[in-house]
């Protein structure tokens, strides 16, 4: 007796839904800029890029790290889900990035989804920009800290390192 089995995977992405995780994303994004960790500038820019990048299905985490003029380094993660696994929508913020040590840098790194349909018009976009393509992505131990979501769709933003 032979058997068949189809799996079928259903992405709960739309614009409407990207839009709005990534309101929550950019609250955190003008919290930076409130602390003086980044500009305001950089924080519309990093907004505009994976705002088209979840627009093409191609972003799959996007890192923010943070590095200490004594060299500590610790991150938060935001890993796209459209696959219906993140129900819970929270409020932006949480950290006193007021409280990181002066002179902090921060870097944006962008991981793309291999096959996506989009990755090359993203890579295209970011290279226009003048954004490097050789990131990489801080490890460490890591839990969840917040969820974004709007209907099924959404992000998990992960802490990363040692966070004070």
């Amino acid at each position: 007796m032979a058997s068949t089995f189809t799996t079928t995977e259903a992405s709960t992405f739309t614009e409407a839904r990207a839009r709005a995780v990534m309101v929550k994303v950019f609250g955190d994004f003008t919290a930076m800029k409130n602390a003086g960790l980044i500009s305001a500038a950089r924080a519309e820019e990093w907004h505009d890029v994976l705002l088209f990048g979840l627009y093409q299905e191609a972003v799959d985490l996007f890192q923010v790290a943070f590095t200490s003029p004594a060299g500590q380094q610790w991150a938060l993660n935001f890993q796209v889900r459209d696959d219906g696994s993140v129900t819970t929508d929270q409020r932006p913020g949480g950290i006193n990035y007021a409280g990181f040590p002066e002179g902090t840098t921060v870097r944006m790194t962008v991981q793309l989804r291999l096959h996506a349909r989009g990755r090359q018009k993203v890579l295209d976009h970011m290279k226009e920009r003048g954004w490097g393509m050789n990131g990489t992505i801080l490890t460490g131990d890591a839990y969840v800290d917040r969820q974004y979501s709007q209907n099924n769709y959404g992000l998990t933003r992960t802490k990363v390192g040692e966070w004070k």
